[in-house]
């Protein structure tokens, strides 16, 4: 058995790492996994640069909502008075 572990790159840094076992005596090259091991990885990457993108932009629209709803608040009070 072999271990093979690739970087998971995110800007150029690693952010992890994809791990696996390659069991010996297969009929595929070792090219052809490290192959499918680096799309894998490339994949991961890019799923983590997504989900903190979109993490970023929900806290911001939070803030912003935040916003919308106190200055609503503070019209309809002012409005009332």
């Amino acid at each position: 058995v072999a271990f093979i572990a690739l970087p998971i790159e995110i800007s150029g840094r690693a952010a992890g790492v994809l791990g696996c076992h390659r069991l010996r005596r297969r009929d595929r090259a070792l090219n052809d996994d490290l192959h499918v091991l680096t799309i894998v990885a490339t994949q991961i990457g890019q799923i983590l640069t997504l989900n903190r993108l979109v993490g970023e932009r929900t806290a911001a629209l939070e803030t912003e909502n935040r916003q919308l709803k106190r200055a609503l608040e503070a019209s309809a009070v002012t409005a009332h008075a």
